[in-house]
């Protein structure tokens, strides 16, 4: 009896992966820390109302690269058709994972055959997932942090005004916490589905994967700038279906479940990892959405 009570605390093998991963990647970016440069920054809103982009319109099927001015400088972002069936066809708009290169494995995982899903499909490319490491480079400042957060949630907005059916947001992780951004800032999409998400995006930066020493001195300041906790109470929430990962360590399934208030997510018994590999799970999550 001793013996199972000591098994149940020990840690889920996902969680064990989570924590390996995460040790490997704060040595791989030990010189490249988030905000290392600068943790000032203009709020959220300021970013978004500022991104200042000549968007393509969205058909044909292809990618189409944008440079975007912003409050950070001069970004770069793209806008991704996979599929397009008509804009009366239900609208799948997919925000890729914080760092994920190819910024679309995710999401070509979930979607091998574009056109079987009888759904017009969508990747935005946020600034800075053209490389590498890219992600790191945009998170130098808090500022060019939120800036490409602000672009991707614009990019969204703009696919959104070119079609007329039904439409779902969706992301991962980082693309997570851009389709509650979306929602927050938005609310125009009929469905929205963050996996692995919150509204507690700034505690990541002072635990999981911690910000340079001097913006974490500041967390009351980074708290403010990256959560959205109380914007999120000022919208209802019936048509927002968050997914969480029972062993996830990246974005911590206890934190971020308390950012999501008057919302039951789904809880899948994965880590972040395994997650991310999760295809089949992610497809039918984002399928029950596009043809409820």
């Amino acid at each position: 009896m001793r013996h199972e009570s000591l098994f149940r605390r020990l840690p889920h093998r996902d969680a064990l992966l989570d924590r390996a991963f995460l040790a490997a990647l704060r040595l791989l970016t030990r010189r490249r820390r988030y905000f290392r440069d600068g943790a000032d920054s203009p709020p959220f809103e300021a970013h978004l109302e500022a991104v200042d982009a000549d968007w393509p319109s969205v058909p044909p099927v292809g990618t189409c690269e944008r440079p975007v001015e912003t409050l950070a400088g001069s970004l770069r972002a793209a806008v991704s058709v996979r599929a397009w069936h008509g804009p009366d066809a239900p609208t799948l708009v997919w925000h890729h994972g914080g760092g994920e290169y190819p910024y679309d494995t995710i999401f070509e995982g979930a979607f091998p055959d574009p056109d079987a899903a009888d759904a017009n499909l969508v990747v935005v490319r946020a600034p800075g997932h053209d490389t590498r490491f890219g992600v790191q480079r945009v998170g130098a400042t808090l500022s060019r942090y939120l800036a490409t957060l602000a672009v991707a949630v614009a990019a969204t907005e703009h696919v959104l005004e070119t079609v007329d059916g039904r439409t779902v947001v969706a992301g991962y992780s980082l693309g997570g916490f851009v389709t509650n951004r979306h929602h927050v800032h938005h609310d125009t999409a009929d469905a929205y589905v963050p996996l692995m998400a919150g509204t507690a995006h700034g505690e990541i930066f002072l635990t999981t994967v911690p910000a340079a020493p001097a913006a974490r001195s500041r967390a009351g300041h980074l708290r403010k700038r990256l959560n959205f906790t109380d914007t999120w109470l000022e919208r209802d929430h019936a048509h927002v279906h968050p997914v969480l990962g029972r062993h996830d360590r990246l974005n911590r399934y206890a934190t971020q479940r308390a950012s999501y208030s008057g919302v039951e997510p789904a809880v899948w018994p994965v880590g972040h990892l395994r997650g991310i590999g999760a295809y089949d799970r992610i497809r039918q999550s984002l399928d029950r959405h596009l043809n409820p």
